[in-house]
């Protein structure tokens, strides 16, 4: 009887897991998935310092256009609900400030530059000016609290009358729950890594985001996953049983760009030209 037990224990834990990780699962939604792999995608653009273009900015984007690139880009929410687009919440890296972006209002942030150069922080709404649909975009949501979805009804409002095509995604999956529930219609995409690549994040949600136990809240249409740790199982059960579709970043090198284009469905890159 005991070992009836272990047996009956170990099956219904394999099949949580195995439901815990599987995506929305819809074939035509696949389908559109599948085409906007199609693409490769510019890490925050096609930026180059040497050429003085600094990441997510507004030249960055326009570089990425030249070369028929769709581009990848952050979006946060300012203290003002203004939606602005820079990678970090901190700002010491990007423009020698020792500030947050949520802490401070867009005029605030109005007054800083991007890494030395004449280019400030763009708002979303001149990103999406700029682009005006000549590429897809790949948009992904920033939030300092996991449960704070203020950024998906601001997001999705000045999406609402865009005509160009994009996707969503955040490692958040709260923010890609809201999407589900509110805008359906809008392709979302679960963010993940192994846990070298996630310092900063506490060792459970590490462990949560690696094994794509997330997918339990968010239920994403695609996987945007770090390509040194995309050899994981539950990759690679989402990428062969449920056929999922998987773009992996940030591709670096020729090398990892014929890596990632063999293994999975497109990439996201930076520092050279595929």
């Amino acid at each position: 009887m005991g070992n009836l037990l272990l047996v009956i224990v170990i099956i219904a834990v394999v099949i949580l897991y195995f439901w815990a990780i599987s995506p929305r699962g819809d074939k035509n939604r696949r389908r559109i998935c599948l085409s906007y792999a199609e693409w490769d995608y510019a890490h925050r653009g096609l930026w180059d310092m040497e050429q003085n273009i600094p990441e997510n900015s507004l030249p960055a984007y326009e570089r990425a256009m030249r070369e028929n690139e769709a581009i990848e880009l952050d979006v946060h929410l300012t203290k003002d609900r203004q939606l602005v687009v820079i990678h970090d919440s901190n700002l010491q890296r990007l423009c020698g400030v020792d500030g947050i972006v949520e802490d401070m209002t867009y005029a605030e942030l109005s007054q800083l530059t991007l890494c030395g150069t004449p280019y400030g922080i763009p708002l979303l709404r001149e990103v999406l000016q700029t682009v005006q649909g000549q590429v897809p975009l790949l948009i992904e949501l920033k939030t300092l609290q996991s449960r704070d979805t203020a950024i998906c009804s601001a997001v999705y409002k000045e999406l609402e009358f865009y005509n160009g095509t994009f996707l969503i995604e955040s490692f958040n999956p709260y923010l890609l729950r809201w999407f589900r529930q509110h805008a359906p219609h809008i392709l979302t995409g679960q963010l993940a890594a192994g846990p070298a690549a996630l310092p900063d994040v506490n060792p459970v949600q590490r462990v949560l985001l690696w094994l794509l136990l997330v997918h339990v809240i968010s239920r994403p249409d695609f996987i945007s996953y770090e390509l040194r740790s995309a050899d994981c199982i539950s990759v690679r059960i989402n990428q062969f049983l449920y056929r999922t579709p998987v773009f992996v970043w940030t591709i670096r090198s020729m090398n990892e760009y014929r890596q990632g284009t063999a293994q999975y469905d497109t990439v996201i890159f930076e520092h050279f030209l595929p």
